[in-house]
């Protein structure tokens, strides 16, 4: 039905990337915007501001707002 599911999905990264993506703190923040600098030409080109925009988001769960600002700029400028 309507609403917020609470559904989060990604997408099938190549699996070095993968085992950057995972995991769920503050220190995952900074794995991520590992993975989206490893981003291929061959890999989607949502991939990179996908990954910078997760790492904006475990920055603003951790209340480091500065941090997940520049991220989700980040994320803004390379989509």
């Amino acid at each position: 039905g309507p609403g917020a599911w609470g559904i989060a999905g990604r997408p099938p990264p190549s699996m070095d990337l993968l085992s950057i993506y995972q995991g769920a703190s503050p220190e995952a923040a900074e794995r991520l915007r590992i993975a989206a600098s490893r981003v291929r030409k061959s890999d989607p080109a949502w991939l990179a501001p996908w990954f910078l925009s997760r790492a904006a988001e475990s920055r603003a769960k951790a209340r480091q707002w500065q941090e997940a600002d520049e991220a989700y700029g980040e994320a803004i400028r390379l989509a």
